[in-house]
């Protein structure tokens, strides 16, 4: 059937759009819930308190499946509106091999409606404009199959990352909790004797309080000073008014940098650590944030975060397990006896996946809005392999804080929930429909071979055009 033409389309062709601000639209005035999955999902698979890592002492956590119902609030409320979709279509083809990109626009794609203006905003859109999380895909990018393995256990999830960029909140003093994967219900409580970490400017009303599983929680703070990125995992805070809970600190440790010698992560700078236990990659950077993927709107304009079942997809090459931009790889994955399983050598923590640019997108069958616009997204710009989910599953990483759920923005704008436990469904519901056109992107993907330090996103000209500079600040003033 003819691929649908939706709105943020020109009869076909997709418009380049920009980010559309850090912040949900919302009716409520108050008090809104702003939680995760509202249809419960899966619980989270206990994953240690390390990973396997060139960086001695790396803190982050270990393996963890990101599916458990939470309750968020804060006065920031959710998002509302609303967006609907049809028709069908077909699953697209096989991902190109051992190929190199051509220049200019990617897929018969083209910039048209949208796009950046001349500054940006730090909170809405964060790092350097050469950071990893801004940089597209370039023409000289190397395509390998990425030959992922469909899911069985759950179609799609989302790794839900507790972003708090309120550097003028209330200083609040975040306490040491060895609860870890264990026991969910034991975050809520610090250890005792009490021992205080950090502070973090934190709104008095925003509550995270998970009621089943056990998920990453990764969380990205601001500091007071606007730029310092205080990093770690897995954070909660179950009632109003705290107590705040973490175990593991990765960046932003008030005293200076850690004992493995990791500085501190500037919100204005390149982004790469940060609190994904898997891979030691950033919180914030690559989250689908609170804002984005709206009806009619823009599809972001920036590399995104996934998680793959390592079992299933992760090689284990007994040297690590990991590329770069990552520095560690799950525990326990890696190595004689490690539990990855996967085929593809090239398929590791902190891979670059991307849609390749001779796949013309618009003759892919897409079936919703929300799937098209994340078509562009990974092939413009791809995402980096982040964690692991614990299960055979694919999770893209989301926001969850003060600004609001993108989970429940997303429920808001589309009429289903982002999360879908079945698989491979054949009906014709939109929540099917998105489910198909997860696979469509994810069964398609390849690895970015040359992705590398010299050469972010494959190298060549990019395909799009880059972030422009921070605005106020954009000198680190």
């Amino acid at each position: 059937m003819k691929p649908l033409c939706l709105p943020f389309l020109l009869c076909g062709v997709l418009a380049a759009c920009g980010p559309s601000g850090g912040t949900a639209a919302s009716t409520a005035s108050g008090g809104a819930t702003a939680g995760a999955s509202s249809s419960g999902g899966r619980g989270g698979t206990t994953g240690g308190p390390g990973s396997t890592s060139t960086t001695s002492g790396s803190s982050s956590g270990g393996t963890v499946g990101s599916h458990a119902t939470s309750t968020a609030s804060s006065s920031a409320g959710g998002a509302s509106g609303s967006g609907t979709t049809a028709g069908a279509g077909t699953s697209g083809g096989g991902s190109t091999g051992g190929t190199s990109a051509s220049g200019g626009s990617s897929g018969g794609s083209t910039a048209g409606l949208c796009g950046f203006g001349p500054t940006r905003d730090p909170i809405a859109q964060p790092f350097a404009s050469g950071s990893i999380w801004n940089t597209p895909i370039g023409s000289g990018a190397v395509y390998v199959p990425a030959a992922i393995v469909p899911p069985s256990q759950w179609a799609i999830g989302h790794d839900e990352d507790v972003l708090v960029l309120t550097p003028t909140a209330p200083l609040t003093e975040v306490d040491y909790s060895s609860a870890g994967w264990g026991n969910v219900n034991d975050r809520c409580t610090p250890d005792s004797p009490l021992q205080a970490l950090f502070t973090l400017p934190l709104p008095a009303d925003f509550v995270l309080d998970y009621t089943s599983g056990t998920p990453n929680a990764c969380l990205a703070g601001l500091a007071q000073d606007g730029h310092t990125l205080i990093q770690g995992q897995p954070f909660a805070r179950c009632s109003d008014g705290g107590p705040e809970t973490i175990e593991y600190l990765s960046s932003g440790d008030p005293f200076g940098p850690d004992d493995a010698g990791v500085p501190d992560e500037d919100l204005y700078g390149d982004g790469l650590f940060g609190s994904h236990g898997g891979s030691s990659l950033s919180a914030l950077g690559g989250s689908l944030r609170v804002g984005e993927l709206r009806p009619g709107g823009c599809a972001p304009r920036h590399a995104l975060k996934v998680d793959l079942d390592g079992a299933e997809n992760y090689y284990n090459d007994g040297a690590g397990c990991f590329v770069w931009p990552a520095t560690s790889s799950d525990s326990g994955g890696c190595g004689p006896g490690g539990y990855y399983g996967g085929s593809n050598p090239a398929l590791l923590e902190g891979a670059l996946l991307a849609l390749p640019a001779s796949l013309d997108i618009t003759a892919m069958g897409f079936e919703t809005e929300p799937g098209l616009q994340l078509a562009w997204t990974f092939q413009n710009y791809g995402a980096y392999v982040v964690d692991d989910t614990g299960d055979s599953a694919f999770d893209i990483c989301t926001e969850l804080g003060p600004a609001g759920s993108f989970g429940d923005q997303f429920e808001a704008d589309y009429g289903y929930d982002m999360e879908q436990a079945q698989v491979n469904p054949t009906g014709p519901e939109p929540w099917a429909q998105w489910v198909r056109d997860v696979d469509r992107i994810f069964l398609n993907l390849a690895v970015v071979a040359n992705n590398g330090p010299t050469t972010v996103g494959g190298g060549g000209t990019p395909l799009q055009p880059l972030a422009p500079q921070i605005g106020e600040g954009a000198d680190g003033g």
